[in-house]
């Protein structure tokens, strides 16, 4: 039996019995994964898993870097006064916060400040 994979991870295909390497609708390299490595140190395969090892290096590195990195906060104060005293409410924001992780919070702030303006 006969299964074609088409792949750009090498997890995927790196235990087939063949891979077969096309670059501009040519086939260029055929081996497994080892005899290509050992075979074509300079070619397409060789480089490709060296470009990807150094993809996974990097992300693994800024992984890393993360969880070292001291917490950057950016803190805002919002004191009302409410009748007998002062109410101080603190947002902290973690610089590092993706796109969708900051537009949560924006809408979170936003309804809790709707709420306070109702009560």
């Amino acid at each position: 039996m006969t299964i074609v994979v088409i792949a750009h991870r090498l997890s995927t295909i790196k235990d087939a019995d063949k891979i077969v390497v096309i670059k501009d609708g040519n086939k260029v390299e055929v081996g497994t994964n080892d005899s290509l490595l050992k075979d074509y140190p300079e070619g397409v395969y060789a480089n490709f898993c060296a470009k990807q090892a150094n993809a996974e290096a990097n992300v693994q590195e800024q992984e890393a870097g993360k969880e070292d990195e001291e917490e950057v906060v950016d803190v805002k104060v919002d004191e009302t006064d409410k009748g007998n005293g002062l109410k101080r409410k603190a947002t902290i924001a973690v610089a590092e916060m993706s796109p969708e992780e900051r537009e949560m919070k924006e809408k979170s702030d936003e309804q809790d400040a709707a709420k306070e303006k109702i009560a």
